[in-house]
């Protein structure tokens, strides 16, 4: 993923917020920016980082590397209606079966 000419800053990025971007992220946007490759993430995740400085220990400074972060060379994809439902009906779907997710973790 890394290594592509796109690469998306997803969910599969797990870390404490106050802690936001982890160092390993930081090394491979670094390389990957070298390399020339671009960064999409999408307005859900946005969202999630968002919350999540908000929720730590020190929102403030939180807020100020998530706003540097995203300052960066980064696109963010938009959330439009044909996403909303087909999260909607993908979330219902795995319900029905018993498998149940977050609410933010279709799209």
């Amino acid at each position: 993923m890394w290594g592509a000419t796109t690469s998306s800053a997803g969910q599969n990025i797990k870390a404490r917020a106050d802690q936001w971007p982890p160092p390993v992220v930081r090394e491979r946007f670094r390389q990957a920016q070298t390399a020339g490759d671009s960064f999409v993430v999408s307005a859900v995740v946005v969202f999630e980082l968002h919350y999540g400085a908000a929720k730590s220990q020190h929102p403030q400074a939180t807020e100020a590397r998530l706003e540097a972060f995203l300052a960066g060379p980064l696109d963010v994809l938009p959330l439009d209606e044909d996403d909303a439902v087909d999260a909607g009906t993908a979330r219902a779907a795995l319900e029905r079966v018993g498998t149940s997710i977050g609410v933010y973790e279709t799209c």
